[in-house]
C-alpha cells in the first residue's frame, strides 16, 4: 500500500531537476558577480590612472624632454634693449657676469662695444699713467681673470670602462671654454685636435668636478669643435662655481689695451697671462675665409690653445695654432713666430662657432684666394673679383673644375664684392646643396665668363 507522503517519483524527478537547476543558476550568478566586480574595479583603476596621467603629463614632460633651445650668436653691433643696457651697466662692477645656469640668449654672448671703457682707455693713454693707473689696472685685470676663470674648462680624452669613464692613458687634452647651454646640454669651445682619435672626453671644472662629454660638431677647416655636457650631470654646487663666457667683438680692441689670457699647453696646467694689444689686427687667410689675428706682447707655445678676456670679462680671441700653411702670406708670423700659436679675433669665427653649438656642419669648397680690387683691375686688366690662388685637393671647388688663377665673380646670385661676402653667402648655404659660381678664366683671347656647378662639402 502506498504512502501518503510519498510522492510520486516523477514528481521527485522534477523537483530533483528544479533544485538542480537552481542550484547550476546561483553558482553562474555569482561568478558574474565576480566577473561584474573585478571589472568595474578595474575601470575604476584605469580612470584613476587616466585621471593623474593627464595631470602629471606636462610637468613630467618639462622635466625629461626638455627642449634643445637653438643657440644663437649676435653679430658684433647688435643693438641691446634698454632692459640689457641697464643689466649691462649694473655688471661694470663684476666683470664678466654671465648667467651662472648658462641660458641661451645669455650664454650664446652679447657684444658690448665698449664704447666708454675704450674712450677711458685713449684718454688714459694721451696722458702719462701714474703708479695709481698701473694699480687700478692690475686689479681690473686680477678681477676679470677671477671671473673668466670660471667659463675656462681642462679637456682629456677618455675611454669608457665597467665603473664608468677614465682618462685615456696617453690620450690627448685641450683647454675649453664654456660658451652656451641649450637647455639640455652645457656646451664647450675647444680645438679640434682634441676630438681627434676619441669618442668620449672628461671635462674638468673650475670647481675640480669632472663631467663626461659627447662631441656635438667640428670644423677641421678651422679647427674648431664644439663637446656638449648633459645638464643632468651638473650638481647645484657646480652651478654656483661655473659661467657661461661672454663673447665680444675682436673688431673694437684698441693698440695698448689691457687684456689676458687662460691657456693650456698640452700636459700642463691651466695658466694665465697678461699683456696688450701691441698692433692693428693682421690677417691671414685659410680655406674659404680670411681671419683676424690679434698682435699682442704674450708668447705662447705650439701646442697652447686658450682664449683672450678684454678688461670686461668678454672673450675676443681664441689662442690656437697657427693656420698659416706653406705658401700663405706672413702675416701671423708677424704676431707670433712661425710655429707658436696666435690669438684669431673671435669675430671673424663667430658664425662657425654658432653652426658647431646648434650641432651642424660647417659649409665648405675648398678655395684660398683675394680680392682684385679696382685699382688691380685698372693696372693689370684682371677682372675684379675674388681671385682663386689654391684649389684643395678632392674639395668640391676641385670636382666642379674651378683652378687657381680663376676669378670668381658670383655665389649663387650674390656678388663676390670681399672675403666676408664670399664667406657669409657660402655660410648661407648647407651641405649637399649644389651651388651656382659664376667665374671668369684667362684664355687666348683674354678672359672669358665661365659657370661652375659646386656641390657644398664639410670637414667635419
Amino acid at each position: 500500500m502506498q504512502d501518503p507522503n510519498e510522492k510520486p517519483e516523477a514528481e521527485n524527478e522534477d523537483y530533483a531537476f528544479l533544485q538542480e537547476t537552481i542550484k547550476k543558476e546561483s553558482v553562474r550568478k555569482k561568478t558574474a558577480k565576480k566577473i561584474g566586480k573585478t571589472a568595474l574595479g578595474g575601470a575604476l583603476f584605469g580612470a584613476c590612472a587616466c585621471l593623474a596621467f593627464c595631470a602629471l603629463k606636462t610637468p613630467l614632460e618639462s622635466r625629461l624632454h626638455q627642449n634643445t633651445n637653438t643657440v644663437t650668436i649676435p653679430e658684433d653691433g647688435t643693438g641691446q634693449s634698454e632692459e640689457q643696457e641697464t643689466q649691462s651697466d649694473a655688471q661694470q662692477g663684476t666683470v664678466g657676469a654671465g648667467d651662472q645656469a648658462g641660458t641661451a640668449d645669455s650664454s650664446g654672448g652679447t657684444d658690448q662695444t665698449g664704447q666708454t671703457g675704450q674712450a677711458e682707455q685713449s684718454e688714459a693713454q694721451e696722458r702719462e699713467l701714474t703708479q695709481e693707473d698701473y694699480a687700478d689696472v692690475v686689479e681690473k685685470l686680477n678681477q676679470a681673470s677671477s671671473e673668466a676663470r670660471k667659463s675656462i674648462v681642462t679637456i682629456t680624452q677618455a675611454e669608457t670602462t665597467a665603473g664608468g669613464p677614465v682618462e685615456k692613458e696617453a690620450g690627448g687634452s685641450a683647454s675649453g671654454i664654456l660658451i652656451a647651454d641649450n637647455g639640455q646640454e652645457l656646451l664647450v669651445l675647444t680645438e679640434n685636435s682634441v676630438t681627434d682619435g676619441a669618442d668620449s672626453w672628461l671635462i674638468r671644472m673650475a670647481d675640480g668636478s669632472s663631467q663626461q662629454a659627447a662631441l656635438k660638431a667640428r670644423d677641421k677647416n678651422t679647427g674648431l669643435a664644439v663637446l656638449s655636457i648633459s645638464r643632468s650631470q651638473i650638481t647645484s654646487e657646480s652651478w654656483e662655481a661655473i659661467e657661461t663666457a661672454m663673447l665680444g667683438n675682436s673688431n673694437t680692441v684698441s693698440i695698448r689695451e689691457p687684456v689676458l689670457a687662460w691657456s693650456r699647453e698640452s700636459g700642463n696646467a691651466q695658466r694665465q697671462s697678461f699683456g696688450t694689444i701691441q698692433d692693428e689686427s693682421l690677417q691671414v687667410t685659410i680655406t674659404d675665409m680670411e681671419l683676424d689675428v690679434l698682435p699682442t706682447d704674450m708668447t705662447f707655445t705650439q701646442t697652447e690653445n686658450g682664449a683672450l678676456f678684454n678688461l670686461r670679462g668678454e672673450v675676443v680671441g681664441l689662442v690656437m695654432p697657427n693656420m698659416k700653411e706653406a705658401g700663405d702670406t706672413a702675416a701671423s708670423d708677424d704676431a707670433a713666430g712661425k710655429n707658436d700659436a696666435v690669438v684669431y679675433g673671435i669675430s671673424d669665427l663667430k658664425s662657425t662657432i654658432q653652426l658647431l653649438s646648434n650641432g651642424k656642419s660647417v659649409p665648405y669648397i675648398g678655395i684660398r684666394g683675394k680680392m682684385v680690387d679696382e685699382t688691380t683691375e685698372q693696372a693689370e686688366g684682371v677682372p675684379e673679383g675674388f681671385y682663386v690662388t689654391e684649389v684643395a685637393a678632392d674639395s668640391p671647388a676641385m670636382a666642379a673644375g674651378i683652378q687657381s688663377g680663376d676669378i670668381l665673380t658670383k655665389l649663387g646670385a650674390s656678388e663676390i664684392t670681399s672675403f666676408d661676402g664670399y664667406h657669409n653667402t657660402l655660410l648661407n648655404t648647407k651641405t649637399g646643396d649644389e651651388l651656382k659660381i659664376t667665374g671668369q678664366r684667362r684664355g687666348n683671347d683674354g678672359y672669358k665668363e665661365i659657370e661652375f656647378v659646386a656641390k657644398v662639402g664639410s670637414r667635419d
